[in-house]
């Protein structure tokens, strides 16, 4: 039993019974993008000096390309000023900006939702059927594409 336990909770994208997490298997590709500040955003605005590297903030989507899903993994880079620090000042810290996202804090991607909404709308699938599909296809969604074409307006 902690086996299975472990192995659940290592899965980022499995829902765990919470509905509203369109959950995906994690064999799915995944395509990491690295969005880094401008050499001229890296100076510091009270001394000049170039900020430096302290972190970095993840954030994960899941898109929908014909035939296959990937996962995208953003990473954020963040900055802070070294010589503001020494100085006793509070560093400015700066986080390149996020890619906007089709749903605020959502996991699904653009091309995800123009699926679902295209299969509904256009093409007449019921919601069910829809969900075989995409399941068939490596996804672990029950009931997710209802939360999904809501969310979209």
């Amino acid at each position: 039993m902690q086996k299975w336990r472990e192995t659940r909770n290592s899965d980022l994208f499995h829902s765990s019974g919470w509905s509203g997490v369109f959950a995906v298997c994690t064999r799915a590709p995944v395509t990491t993008q690295v969005h880094e500040l401008s050499p001229e955003e890296r100076i510091c605005p009270c001394c000049g000096e170039e900020r430096k590297q302290i972190g970095q903030e993840e954030s994960w989507q899941i898109e929908y390309f014909p035939g296959h899903f990937e996962r995208i993994r953003d990473v954020r880079k963040k900055y802070a000023c070294a010589a503001c620090e020494t100085n006793g000042e509070n560093p400015r810290i700066e986080t390149a900006a996020k890619p906007e996202a089709a749903i605020e804090k959502g996991l699904a991607g653009p091309g995800l939702l123009s699926h679902i909404v295209t299969s509904k709308f256009n093409d007449y699938l019921p919601y069910y059927r829809l969900e075989d599909i995409l399941r068939g296809k490596g996804s672990r969604s029950q009931g997710h594409a209802v939360g999904l074409v809501r969310r979209c307006g």
